[in-house]
C-alpha cells in the first residue's frame, strides 16, 4: 500500500475534505482508497494537485469528513502508474545509497513529511549526526501571510519583536492586525451586544465581524474561508497540536479571529470561520494570547525563523522523533553536585547517541 496522502479539514458541507501532503497522480475519481482500515471509492475530485479536495465513498457530511481527519489514504501499490525516467515512489528510496558527485554521503533511513517540504533523513556513511536533504521537487514554504482580527492591535508590537518572529517577517512573512472597531457599521464603535436568553457578558456581533471581513478583504465574508484558513479561536475548538501546527504552516495565508468578552455570536463560527481552534481547555480573557501561540508555532516552521535551519525538525512531537517528546537535553558542566550528565552523551559516538535519545524520547511519550 502508498499512502496517497492524509485526511484534512473538511470542505464544504457534503463530506468532501482537503488532503494533506497529497500524491495527486494517485488521487484519481473512482480510485479505492483504505481509510482507517475500510475500503471507500473516491467519489469527488476537485481543488489542485497540490490541495486536492476529494470526497469518499459513503462520507455524506461535514462529521464524517471530520471523523476521518488525520487518517491516512492508501492506496494499492498496483493502482500506481509507470513513473517516469529518474523517478521514484518514498519507499523505494530506503536503504538507498546517496552521492555528492563520487563521495558517498550515507545510506537513506526514510522520508520525513515536514511541514514546509519532504526530506530524505540520510545515516552518515561516516557516522555522525544524520543528514537531512530536502527533496527539490517538494515546494518549499518559506513565507505566509497572517492576519489577526482584534480589538487589541497594541497587544502584537511587543510580540512582533521577538527574534524570531522578525526573522520570519524579514524573509518575507507578514503579520497584519485588523480592527473591528475601524469597519463596525455601529454608532460609536460598538462590536458587541448581550446575549439573547440573558446571562452575563457580552457577545461579539456576527454583523461587525462580517463588515470587517468584506471590508479589509474586499469580498463576501462568507466566500474567503474559500479562499483562505479563517480560524475563530476558542476553548471549544480543535486541540492545537504539532500535526495540526504543520497543515497550518503549510497554507499560503491564515486569518486568526480574537474572540472577547463572553466570545461570539455562533453564527460567526458557523457562516464565516473555516476552522476553531483551542490552545487548550483552559479560558482566557481573550483570543489575543491563543492567536500569538498560533502564530508563534507556525513561524518556527519556517526556514530561517530560528537562525538554524535543522532547529525545528528534531523537537518534540516532531516526524524526526515519530511524534514524541523531546529528548532530555544536558549542557556543560559535564558533573554538578553528583548529578552526572549521561556517558553516551559524552562519547562521541553519533549512532549510539541517536538511539538513546529516540529511547528517551519513547519513554517520555509512554
Amino acid at each position: 500500500m502508498i499512502v496517497a496522502g492524509v485526511v484534512g479539514r473538511p470542505h464544504g458541507l457534503d463530506g468532501s475534505f482537503y488532503v494533506g501532503a497529497p500524491v495527486a497522480a494517485l488521487l484519481e475519481l473512482g480510485a479505492t482508497a483504505t481509510v482507517g482500515g475500510r475500503e471507500r471509492a473516491i467519489v469527488r475530485r476537485a481543488g489542485t494537485d497540490r490541495r486536492p479536495i476529494i470526497r469518499l465513498e459513503g462520507c455524506d457530511d461535514r462529521d464524517a469528513a471530520e471523523a476521518l481527519r488525520g487518517e491516512q489514504l492508501q492506496i494499492e501499490a498496483a493502482a500506481r502508474e509507470p513513473l517516469g525516467p529518474d523517478e521514484w515512489w518514498a519507499e523505494e528510496l530506503e536503504g538507498a545509497r546517496v552521492f555528492d558527485g563520487e563521495h558517498e554521503l550515507g545510506v537513506v533511513r526514510r522520508l520525513l513529511a515536514l511541514p514546509s517540504c519532504e526530506c530524505l533523513e540520510v545515516a552518515r556513511a561516516t557516522g555522525g549526526a544524520d543528514l537531512l536533504v530536502r527533496r527539490p521537487a517538494i515546494p518549499w514554504r518559506d513565507a505566509v501571510k497572517l492576519d489577526v482580527v482584534t480589538l487589541f492591535p497594541e497587544w502584537f508590537e511587543w510580540f512582533r519583536n521577538q527574534r524570531h518572529v522578525s526573522n520570519a517577517l524579514a524573509a518575507g512573512s507578514t503579520l497584519t492586525l485588523i480592527n473591528p472597531r475601524e469597519h463596525t457599521p455601529l454608532g460609536g464603535g460598538q462590536v458587541d451586544d448581550a446575549p439573547f436568553g440573558g446571562g452575563a457578558g457580552m457577545v461579539l456581533r456576527v454583523d461587525v465581524i462580517d463588515a470587517t471581513l468584506s471590508g479589509h478583504y474586499g469580498c463576501d465574508a462568507t466566500a474567503l474561508r474559500g479562499r483562505r484558513r479563517v480560524i475563530a479561536l476558542s476553548p471549544a475548538g480543535r486541540l492545537l497540536d504539532d500535526a495540526l501546527v504543520g497543515e497550518l504552516a503549510g497554507e499560503g495565508a491564515l486569518t486568526f479571529l480574537c474572540g472577547r468578552y463572553e466570545g461570539f455570536d455562533e453564527r460567526i463560527v458557523e457562516h464565516l470561520a473555516s476552522d476553531v481552534i483551542s490552545v487548550g481547555r483552559y479560558v482566557l480573557a481573550g483570543g489575543e494570547l491563543a492567536a500569538m501561540v498560533c502564530i508563534d508555532t507556525v513561524l518556527r516552521k519556517l526556514p530561517g525563523a530560528l537562525g538554524h535551519p535543522d532547529s525545528a525538525l528534531e523537537e518534540s512531537f516532531s516526524d524526526a522523533l515519530e511524534g514524541l517528546p523531546e529528548y532530555p537535553q544536558y549542557t556543560r558542566p559535564a558533573e554538578f553536585r553528583g548529578w552526572r550528565v549521561p556517558d553516551v552523551l559524552l562519547s562521541g559516538h553519533h549512532e549510539e547517541i541517536r538511539r538513546w535519545r529516540l529511547e528517551r524520547a519513547r519513554e517520555r511519550g509512554g
